[in-house]
């Protein structure tokens, strides 16, 4: 055992309450005892919090960031079988996410927000794409009731499921973008501004920095997507507000190499974006969609893939599964693959593979 630490959970012996003489397990950490004696009396009912906890340690140890780390831990607990009922709080009343009824004033299907957000974290940042059926899932329930989820996210106790919504709709946007689905792109990014409304409004509440942030590269994200979609698309005249937001976060943050260089470059004597008239920001924006080119390069990884057998088109992002050999024919299930074997197998080792 180790020395014992300041936490609540190990501030007393796990056994028999015991203050003195406090040892941690050397395995977790989670809990102390006062001697061997308590540690193995209580190993029975230690064992399987020790072994999740150790797990979890050794797995968000190297994690990137905050949310695959999260991820992670989400990963290791639905392996191991745990239960992963959430309490879940709102303005109307907690209640539990394995209910089938949720408290009035609450949406019916709230709960697509708690299976999106949990997928977002549990695929991290490079396959992030394929929680495409879970986002679109949140998407699809905002357009059908718009009017009662506004009014939900409108209440302050309820700002942190404003984020996780504006949090799973922006990867649908890039989904969207990267697939050149520009009218789809467009209408998630209307719905993300809306939901963004209360969330920046629940912000200057909250008086958390993180969530202060969350909001406001939320919406550059959002904006930045809505200027190269309205570049590949000619529209440039509704790109000028959008420009002067996005300068306006980028000279905030010394990112003074982006599109804030853009204008410094053609308008050298001008050293306040404010004395820049909108035909001035519009000659800028029309000589940047010359040498624009949006990036496709991970295009292929967002395309909807077709059944190698009967043709059939996935509805979503990873709703078919590939070859497991080869990774270069996918099959809307195990009837089809079977039955295809005979044509593809000579193939199978043909190409690469995708990723």
């Amino acid at each position: 055992m180790n020395d014992g630490g300041n936490s609540s959970l190990t501030d007393k012996c796990g056994n028999c309450g015991g203050t003195e003489n406090l040892m941690k397990c050397t395995r977790c950490s989670t809990a102390a005892y006062c001697s061997k004696k308590c540690q193995l009396a209580q190993w029975p009912e230690h064992k399987l919090i020790c072994k999740m906890a150790s797990k979890m340690a050794s797995k968000t140890a190297s994690a990137k960031n905050e949310l695959d780390a999260i991820g992670a831990m989400y990963k290791t607990v639905l392996k191991e079988g745990v239960n992963t009922v959430k309490l879940i709080s709102t303005h109307a009343g907690c209640f539990s996410s394995d209910e089938k009824e949720t408290p009035a004033g609450v949406p019916d299907n709230f709960i697509c927000i708690h299976e999106a957000s949990v997928k977002f974290a549990m695929l991290g940042e490079e396959k992030r794409m394929y929680g495409e059926h879970e986002y679109k899932k949140v998407f699809d329930e905002l357009v059908e009731n718009e009017h009662v989820w506004l009014e939900f996210f409108a209440h302050f106790l309820n700002h942190t499921h404003a984020g996780d919504c504006a949090m799973v709709l922006q990867p649908l946007t890039k989904i969207y973008y990267d697939r050149g689905d520009y009218e789809a792109c467009g209408q998630v990014l209307e719905m993300l501004a809306k939901v963004l409304y209360y969330c920046k409004i629940h912000a200057t509440r909250v008086g958390e920095d993180r969530f202060t942030e969350f909001c406001k590269w939320t919406e550059y994200g959002a904006n930045k997507t809505w200027y190269e979609m309205n570049l590949i698309l000619k529209q440039h005249a509704k790109n000028v507000p959008l420009f002067r937001k996005l300068c306006q976060v980028e000279m905030a943050h010394g990112q003074n190499e982006l599109l804030y260089k853009r204008w410094r470059k053609m308008y050298k004597k001008c050293k306040s974006l404010d004395n820049l008239s909108d035909a001035m920001i519009l000659k800028v924006i029309k000589a940047h969609s010359l040498e624009f080119e949006a990036v496709k390069a991970d295009s292929a990884r967002v395309q909807l893939h077709e059944c190698g057998l009967c043709k059939k088109k996935e509805t979503s992002l990873g709703e078919f599964m590939n070859c497991s050999r080869c990774k270069n024919v996918a099959y809307c299930g195990r009837e089809c693959q079977k039955k295809h074997w005979k044509i593809h197998k000579s193939n199978c080792n043909a190409a690469p593979g995708r990723k």
